[in-house]
């Protein structure tokens, strides 16, 4: 009897330290998604193709960050590119890149991000 405790106690004990190294590898996936998803809209059009070609794609929640972040970079790119013909355009660029800047600290924090029309068209490319 005295060796089945004692069994019980070790099976236990590596039980414990299975799941503490489980959630250590979990927590580990979690900032390197977090920063990856991050990246995807502090550096628009470049890291989303980076996740998009590597085996970051088979992550259907990071591929929806790269594919909004390509789509929103794109469509930053066309309106500070067509505005910058008027003064208007020397203000959009860079309040446009400090609202990127903003999705990508809220993206890192574990917040959801929607954005009209954009989040929608990320939602297609997804599925």
């Amino acid at each position: 009897m005295a060796e089945e405790k004692i069994m019980k106690k070790a099976a236990a004990g590596v039980k414990k330290e299975a799941a503490t190294e489980v959630k250590k590898e979990a927590a580990a996936g979690n900032k390197d998604f977090k920063l990856w998803a991050a990246l995807c809209y502090a550096i628009p059009i470049l890291v989303p193709i980076i996740v998009l070609a590597t085996e970051k794609k088979e992550d259907k929640k990071l591929q929806f960050h790269a594919w909004e972040g390509l789509i929103l970079g794109v469509a930053w790119w066309l309106v500070s590119f067509v505005l910058s013909f008027v003064v208007i355009g020397l203000v959009c660029f860079p309040v446009g890149w400090l609202a990127l800047l903003y999705l990508a600290y809220k993206v890192y924090n574990g917040e959801e991000t929607v954005i009209p029309t954009i989040t929608e068209m990320a939602q297609k490319q997804v599925k």
